[in-house]
């Protein structure tokens, strides 16, 4: 680093250069901030499941394990619905929630998403019916 005759530490010798080259600088990080910011590659996703038995009762169930942190935050917005649907459907097929399920049963998956933000503004209901192995 420079010194000027002012005192100021200068990186090109001149003040005005550095000027230049710090606004350049400034701008490109403007123009590209979201490709430089990793947390704006993150999407939150939430999973949450009740049963619906058939007299209309509602029960919420422990999310399992498998849903607890969907794609790991990498996952783009537009895909959570497609990526965590099949999911849903091979845990329901294999799990003892919709084989010991009374005929009428429904299960409401909700699948709430947001990216860059804690507040889930986005959201998609999947019905599983018991007898028909989703619906």
């Amino acid at each position: 680093m420079n010194e000027n005759t002012s005192n100021w530490p200068t990186v090109t010798a001149s003040r005005g250069r550095d000027l230049v080259i710090f606004i350049v600088i400034l701008v490109v990080m403007l123009l590209l901030s979201e490709r430089l910011r990793v947390y704006f590659a993150v999407t939150v996703v939430d999973v949450t499941v009740t049963r619906i038995l058939p007299n209309c009762r509602e029960e919420t169930l422990p999310t399992p394990r498998v849903f607890a942190r969907p794609g790991g935050g990498f996952w783009r917005p537009e895909k959570v619905v497609d990526l965590v649907k099949p999911q849903i459907e091979n845990y329901m097929r294999s799990s003892a929630w919709s084989s010991e399920a009374a005929a009428g049963t429904r299960f409401v998956w909700t699948i709430r998403w947001a990216r860059n933000s804690t507040r889930l503004d986005q959201q998609y209901r999947y019905i599983w019916k018991a007898d028909a192995e989703g619906q």
